[in-house]
């Protein structure tokens, strides 16, 4: 099996490289199709997931775009949202409805909150739970969310990402 991943982030954008950085850190083994973009009509395609990685970035899509599994920040509002036609949506952010954000902030490391079951690409449930993480250098929350929403969703398991230090 081959995971196709869209990214939708601007060009100073990290999370395509933070993204792949990681999973050759993790050792990960599916093999990956990693597409990024600045402009939401380049994808014109099916993908098993589409990340958008910066908010405000959802313009119209081309009509032939779908998705199987949508990971948005929550600042995308819904009527962009149902533009792109996907089997589940995730959102993460700092909201009380996101699936996906984080608590303890320190300089560089956080929790990472499921506030809901997290369903993988594979069909794996992740319960709620608190992930401690490492925050990439000069990256902020919002992007870290998106990189291990990412992980989490293509079935990197928790345990994986977790880090050791005191939050």
């Amino acid at each position: 099996m081959v995971y196709s991943v869209a990214i939708l982030e601007p060009a100073v954008g990290r999370v395509t490289a933070l993204l792949r950085d990681k999973l050759l850190d993790l050792n990960y083994n599916t093999p990956i199709v990693l597409t990024r973009s600045g402009c939401l009509t380049e994808f014109a395609e099916t993908y098993d997931l589409f990340l958008v990685a910066a908010p405000g970035m959802m313009g119209e899509p081309s009509p032939t775009l779908r998705c199987n599994a949508l990971l948005v920040p929550w600042e995308t509002p819904a009527e962009s949202v149902a533009r792109i036609p996907s089997d589940w949506v995730v959102s993460y952010g700092m909201g009380v409805r996101d699936s996906i954000t984080v608590s303890s902030l320190a300089p560089d490391y956080a929790q990472l909150a499921l506030q809901r079951e997290l369903v993988t690409l594979g069909g794996v449930v992740l319960e709620q739970q608190e992930i401690p993480i490492q925050l990439p250098p000069d990256t902020g929350h919002s992007a870290a969310m998106a990189l291990y929403g990412a992980l989490l969703m293509l079935g990197v398991p928790p345990e994986a990402l977790t880090t050791t230090q005191d939050i």
